[in-house]
């Protein structure tokens, strides 16, 4: 497909005329899932096709993406040449003025991507949100620091029991043996999530 009409066609699909934006997403996940180097051909071709429309995009762009072993490798799955390219391709396009945000989808805590960014960030781009905690909290990205939506964290605690979670996954434990389930560091749980390792 050639260029200008692969960007006609997908400004056709991600402008939004009216008073109230919507929010136009891409997997990168699916992507890597089928071959890690896909992921420099669809990035090529979004900086592409951002570099095509430019100002002509009035529709706010939200990209959400996994962070391990999607923009993060590791031992088994090498990602992480590839993570440098979509930093490029997403910082150029905010260069442009595009409007768009990266939220990142974890089942990471805050403490724990704080570390892997720590380590990482010279591939990765700077997240505008954080869902943590596999969906459980959410964190926005502000001059001071990471702000926790207490509006989440408030409809998390609707309905919710933390002490007979934790007796259900007491009885799992004891169930199949400590030697063979065991909880794993504080750093990864919170009141609304709990995780165990299976050895």
């Amino acid at each position: 497909m050639q260029l200008p009409v692969a960007a006609a066609q997908w400004r056709s699909q991600h402008t939004c005329r009216s008073q109230t934006p919507a929010v136009a997403g891409f997997r990168l996940d699916s992507v890597i899932s089928k071959s890690p180097t896909a992921l420099t051909m669809h990035v090529h071709h979004i900086l592409a096709v951002l570099d095509f429309a430019g100002s002509q995009l009035i529709k706010p762009l939200l990209l959400v993406s996994d962070l391990d072993d999607t923009l993060l490798g590791n031992a088994i799955k090498d990602v992480d040449s590839h993570s440098t390219t979509f930093k490029t391709v997403w910082e150029r396009s905010r260069a442009l003025g595009i409007n768009c945000k990266l939220a990142i989808n974890t089942g990471r805590t805050l403490p724990l991507f704080e570390e892997a960014w720590q380590q990482k960030q010279h591939l990765l781009p700077e997240p505008d949100i954080i869902i943590g905690g596999v969906g459980t909290r959410i964190y926005y990205n502000t001059a001071t620091g990471w702000l926790e939506d207490s509006g989440w964290t408030q409809h998390m605690n609707v309905d919710w029991d933390s002490r007979g979670a934790k007796a259900a996954m007491d009885n799992i434990v004891t169930t199949f043996g400590r030697d063979n389930v065991v909880y794993r560091e504080p750093v990864e749980m919170h009141d609304h999530k709990l995780t165990v390792l299976y050895q």
